[in-house]
């Protein structure tokens, strides 16, 4: 059998992250880990709270052991990416990413991340790619369509991108930086 925490002592953990009680949870989850350093869900709060108090370096270790522990969670390589990320390795960032999105090639949040990653590295066309296919998952997401607009706007290719700003408009109307940007678009059309 494995040896496991308590259902209580999650569930305690669990009420301290989300009332806010983050020294709490923090002294309650680095006891769990002592105890079950092979449970995963301790580190991941862990892993929330140093990102949340921008204690990235103690996140980074914390992420790379809910890696390490069940390395198909997408989840892990996802948070593992937007500290890797926030530290300026985008190159590592995107890798962790890309394992996301081939755990899980249906988590729209990690297509968006890539082409975010893409689009600041001047890699647009990747960007292009990482864009569509997070729109192909959710459809309705105005952020997805308006950064591919972004994009195809730096490619030159003005049609698509003021289509891809009315889709951003259209699902969200009050989206002032579409309309701005689409009225750049039809300027210069």
């Amino acid at each position: 059998m494995i040896n496991v925490p308590s259902q209580r002592k999650l569930d305690k953990l669990l009420k301290y992250y989300h009332n806010g009680s983050l020294d709490d949870a923090e002294q309650l989850a680095i006891n769990i880990t002592k105890e079950f350093p092979n449970h995963q869900y301790a580190w991941k709060v862990l892993v929330s709270i140093y990102y949340e108090t921008e204690r990235l370096s103690e996140s980074l270790i914390a992420s790379k052991k809910t890696v390490s522990l069940d390395p198909k969670d997408y989840q892990s390589y996802f948070y593992l990416g937007n500290i890797l990320k926030k530290l300026g390795r985008s190159d590592e960032a995107k890798e962790s990413y890309k394992k996301a999105v081939t755990i899980n090639q249906y988590f729209e949040e990690g297509f968006i991340n890539l082409g975010f990653i893409s689009e600041t590295t001047n890699n647009v066309g990747d960007a292009k790619k990482y864009y569509i296919k997070a729109i192909n998952i959710n459809p309705n997401n105005a952020n997805t369509h308006y950064n591919l607009g972004n994009v195809l706007s730096s490619l030159g290719d003005l049609q698509k991108a003021a289509l891809s700003y009315q889709t951003a408009i259209q699902l969200n109307p009050n989206y002032a930086e579409a309309y701005y940007n689409l009225g750049n678009i039809l300027k210069d059309l």
